[in-house]
């Protein structure tokens, strides 16, 4: 089980509020994904930055941020649908877990 490679995805939207604290909780789980996709669907509040500063401070933890404005409702009707989608689509792995 130690060598299970496996990428795990997210979408976010505007999330400032809770963001730093999921992102706090994911760093304090025992088994870590081999690479964290998190699409946001161009969220005009603070939660880019935040994600940024957080990347930069756990380099380790192998965050891949993906902006993508078109995963949102102004552009789709099933934004996480879609956000989940590119996600897949910039993974490397062949196993993938959503949250």
């Amino acid at each position: 089980m130690e060598d299970l490679t496996f990428s795990l995805i997210c979408t976010v939207y505007n999330e400032e509020e809770g963001i730093i604290d999921f992102l706090n909780s994911y760093k304090e789980q025992s088994k870590k994904a081999t690479e964290f996709i998190i699409l946001d669907g161009g969220s005009s509040d603070s939660t880019i930055s935040m994600i940024e500063k957080f990347k930069s401070h756990n380099s380790e933890r192998n965050i891949k941020l993906i902006v993508d404005a078109t995963c949102n409702k102004l552009f789709t009707t099933a934004p996480i649908s879609k956000g989940r989608n590119v996600s897949i689509e910039h993974s490397q792995y062949d196993i993938i877990i959503t949250t």
